[in-house]
């Protein structure tokens, strides 16, 4: 599809998306940051502007909707361990790992990934977190 189609497609999501997310947010309502077809580095520094603007303490919701972006092939060794974004153009896609996803974001958060493989995102995610906590425990 064509880039134009797909963020006309993405633009009418967003509101419902939006709506969705907020109820969820923190008693006081932070402001919600939408990013679209980000480049990894947009993805990283968007992460870290959240996470500063509303503190250790408060709820950071990170929602990912992957429809429609490429996936790792069964066999890949990032198979479930990564997010794909875009870079740069809608035609070139490249990994976010989920590990980094974690540490830019800290706790607490709340994680929604839309997406397929959906449910592989969320166990790697899981053990991921296993790990670090055991981690932080040695």
């Amino acid at each position: 599809e064509s880039k134009e189609n797909l963020k006309r497609q993405f633009t009418s999501i967003l509101p419902q998306a939006q709506k969705k997310i907020s109820r969820y947010n923190d008693r006081d309502r932070g402001p919600i940051r939408v990013e679209m077809d980000c480049a990894p580095n947009k993805v990283y520094s968007a992460c870290d502007q959240v996470r500063k603007n509303v503190g250790k303490a408060s709820r950071v919701i990170f929602y990912y909707n992957g429809h429609g972006a490429m996936s790792c092939s069964h066999q890949s060794s990032e198979y479930g361990k990564c997010i794909w974004v875009v870079n740069g153009t809608i035609m070139h896609y490249t990994v976010v790992p989920l590990a980094t996803l974690m540490e830019k974001l800290e706790a607490p958060a709340l994680y929604i990934w839309d997406c397929d493989n959906a449910g592989l995102i969320v166990q790697r995610f899981n053990e991921l977190a296993r790990e670090k906590k055991e981690a932080w425990k040695n």
